[in-house]
C-alpha cells in the first residue's frame, strides 16, 4: 500500500484507470487493512448529488409525486459499473 501510494504512476495504473473505489482497494488489494468505519468514511469519495426531473401531473395523479430516473449501466476495462442512486432506487422498485 505504501508503494502504490508513493508512485503516481503506480497509484494511477493499479487504481485510478481501473476506476477502483476505497471499498474495492481495500477488500480484494489490501484485505488485511481494517479502517475503522468513521476511518473509512473520511477518505471515501463524497456522492455528488444528482438532478431528478419530478414527471408528475397534478392532475393525474394528485395525491403522488411521480419521479422520472434512467438506470445508469457502464462498461469500465470490461466490467458493467452501474450509477450508485439509480441502481439503488431501481433496486427499491423491484422490492416493492
Amino acid at each position: 500500500m505504501l508503494e502504490i501510494s508513493a508512485s503516481k504512476d503506480l497509484l494511477a495504473s493499479e487504481i485510478t484507470s481501473k476506476h477502483n473505489g476505497l471499498l474495492h482497494v481495500l477488500t480484494t488489494m489490501f484485505p488485511s487493512c481494517k479502517p475503522s468505519l468513521a476511518a473509512f468514511f473520511l477518505h471515501s469519495q463524497r456522492i455528488m448529488p444528482r438532478y431528478y426531473t419530478i414527471a408528475s401531473s397534478n392532475k393525474a395523479w394528485p395525491d403522488k409525486i411521480r419521479i422520472a430516473i434512467s438506470l445508469t449501466i457502464s462498461q469500465i476495462d470490461g466490467k458493467k459499473v452501474l450509477g450508485f442512486v439509480s441502481q439503488f432506487l431501481q433496486n427499491a422498485y423491484e422490492l416493492y
